[in-house]
């Protein structure tokens, strides 16, 4: 465990890696509560939108649970298992060597990237929406042609 406690203590971390093999990005915090990332247009190529986000993410099921290690913890966490978001989301699922494997086991653990869910998250509503607008303006039309048939009548 590393604890500091300073005051208008800035954190910068260079040549970090962010999962696979993102090398050499910073990530910052500044105190606000919020780790920032680097997001700048014009430190990024090969743009391209997401897609099919709403329906990937209706698979997923939010789970409580507790740690193997903590069964008796007084409160159950909440969030995903990796495995369940890895054939959906494979770029948010990383690995690890858990600091409880054993020094001779290769195995590793499976990690989640949390913070890219926020991202997700405005996908799903945005694809949402251009759905429910899309069934509100047909909507709109049958209402106006049943209007239009009964002024016929």
């Amino acid at each position: 465990m590393i604890k500091l406690v300073a005051e208008g203590v800035v954190f910068e971390i260079k040549n970090a890696t962010h999962g696979g093999n993102d090398s050499n990005k910073q990530i910052l915090w500044n105190g606000d509560g919020n780790w920032d990332e680097l997001s700048d247009l014009r430190l990024k190529t090969d743009i391209e939108n997401e897609g099919n986000i709403l329906s990937r993410l209706m698979q997923l099921e939010v789970k409580n649970y507790r740690w193997k290690d903590d069964p008796d913890a007084p409160t159950k966490k909440i969030g995903f298992i990796a495995q369940d978001v890895q054939p959906l989301f494979p770029y948010l699922v990383g690995e690890m060597k858990y600091q409880d494997n054993d020094e001779d086991n290769d195995e590793k653990t499976l990690t989640l990237k949390y913070g890219v869910f926020s991202v997700l998250a405005v996908g799903a509503l945005r694809e949402l929406k251009q759905e429910k607008d899309a069934e509100i303006n047909a909507l709109k039309i049958q209402i106006q042609e049943l209007k239009n048939l009964m002024l016929m009548k």
